[in-house]
């Protein structure tokens, strides 16, 4: 009895092709002279959009100063220094760090410095989203009533409005493990950053 012989299947080659994998940086090189008007162009234009960026961005000034908070300053001066519980110490550091970033606080330099009158700091500079945001919150105001209100509400909203933003551009942060606290303030004004550095 004659069987037909069954084809014998071939077994893939488990190798890869190199081919898939090597890179020439000759092809390469060769393809983006030939595309050196359309490189030059993308870059011409980032540098562009880069120029004009830099000419409408609004500059950020930081003030800071460092505050020494350290009752026993007379250790310095001794030579066997007092003994002190770290635990302690690093407690009452952490409760320093939070009373200069409390919102009494930034209310008393809102208070110090009349900043509840100083549009640099109730109108800062925007992102467009916030700007977008904005504008929608003023067309949608026009069709609903808002009740009247009186100048010294106005007035306390204007402080706390001011505390606020006060609070989120100032940083207050331990340096490594010292007794020292980094106080620090950003601000589209100079002179403003060092006044409010000055009065935290």
């Amino acid at each position: 009895m004659n069987q037909r012989p069954l084809p014998l299947n071939t077994v893939p080659s488990l190798k890869g092709d190199e081919s898939d994998t090597f890179i020439d940086l000759n092809r390469l090189t060769a393809i983006a002279f030939r595309r050196s008007r359309v490189v030059a162009l993308c870059v011409l234009l980032c540098f562009m959009l880069g120029v004009v960026y830099l000419l409408f961005a609004t500059p950020v000034y930081t003030s800071q100063t460092q505050i020494l908070l350290d009752d026993n300053l007379s250790k310095y001066a001794e030579e066997t220094p007092s003994p002190q519980s770290a635990q302690q110490a690093d407690t009452q550091l952490s409760s320093a760090v939070e009373i200069l970033k409390s919102g009494e606080l930034a209310l008393r330099v809102t208070d110090a410095e009349n900043l509840g009158e100083n549009d640099t700091v109730l109108n800062p500079p925007q992102s467009l989203m916030s700007t977008v945001k904005a504008a929608f919150k003023s067309v949608t105001g026009i069709f609903g009533s808002s009740p009247e209100i009186s100048e010294a509400a106005a007035r306390n909203g204007k402080r706390e409005t001011a505390a606020a933003y006060i609070q989120q551009a100032l940083t207050v942060e331990r340096v490594s493990r010292s007794s020292v606290v980094a106080v620090s303030y950003k601000s589209t004004v100079p002179k403003l950053a060092a006044a409010i550095t000055r009065q935290a």
